[in-house]
C-alpha cells in the first residue's frame, strides 16, 4: 500500500509464490479467543500520541513501518523464521503505540517465533491442542472472567486469494 495526500492510496498485489502461499496456509494458526472489543478507543489514545509527539509511540510506529517491509521482504522470498520473528517483535512495538494495547487478557495467543520451515503435521499438532484449549475454556466458562469471555473461542484456517476480497450473498 502506498499513502500519498488527499487521501489517495494505491493498493498493490503481492506476486507470491504458490509454494510460499500453500505453506503459509498449512503453518498459520489462527485462534479466535471470542472476546470482541471496540478499537475506537486504542487508535484515539494512538492518535493522541503520536499528535502529542510522545517519543516512544513515535518510535513505535517507526518501527512498525520498517517491520512491514521488512515482513513484506521475508515473504516474498519464503524466509518463515523471519517472518515469524517480526510478527512477534510489531506485537511489542504495537503495544507501546497505546497503553490500552498492553493489556495482558487482550495479548494474542501464540508460541515463540519458529527458525526454518514447520511441517504441516506440527501445524495439525498445535491446531488439535487449541481445540482441546477451546473446549476446556468452554467447559469453565464460570471460573473466571477472562476464561468466560473465551467460550466461543475456535481454531479458523487460513486462506489466501489472488483475486482479493470476496464475497458471496447467502439467500
Amino acid at each position: 500500500m502506498e499513502f500519498y495526500s488527499a487521501e489517495r492510496v494505491i493498493v498493490n498485489p503481492l506476486r507470491i509464490k504458490n509454494w510460499i502461499l500453500s505453506e503459509l496456509e498449512a503453518s498459520i494458526v489462527l485462534f479466535h479467543t471470542g472476546v470482541s472489543r471496540s478499537s475506537a478507543a486504542i487508535i484515539a489514545e494512538q492518535t493522541r500520541n503520536l499528535s502529542g509527539h510522545a517519543s516512544a509511540p513515535l518510535e513505535a510506529m517507526h518501527h512498525l513501518k520498517a517491520d512491514a517491509f521488512a515482513m513484506k521482504e521475508a515473504v516474498l522470498k519464503g524466509d518463515f523464521g523471519t517472518f515469524a520473528t517480526l510478527i512477534n517483535k510489531s506485537w511489542h512495538e504495537k503495544k507501546k503505540t497505546a497503553g490500552r494495547s498492553q493489556r495482558p487478557d487482550r495479548a494474542p495467543l501464540r508460541g515463540r517465533p519458529r527458525r526454518g520451515r514447520r511441517s504441516p503435521a506440527r501445524s495439525g499438532r498445535r491446531r488439535r491442542g487449541l481445540h482441546s484449549c477451546s473446549s476446556s475454556t468452554r467447559a469453565s466458562a464460570s471460573a473466571s472472567s477472562v476464561v468466560s469471555s473465551r467460550k466461543t473461542a475456535h481454531v479458523l484456517t487460513c486462506s489466501f486469494t489472488k483475486r482479493g476480497t470476496e464475497g458471496w450473498r447467502i439467500n
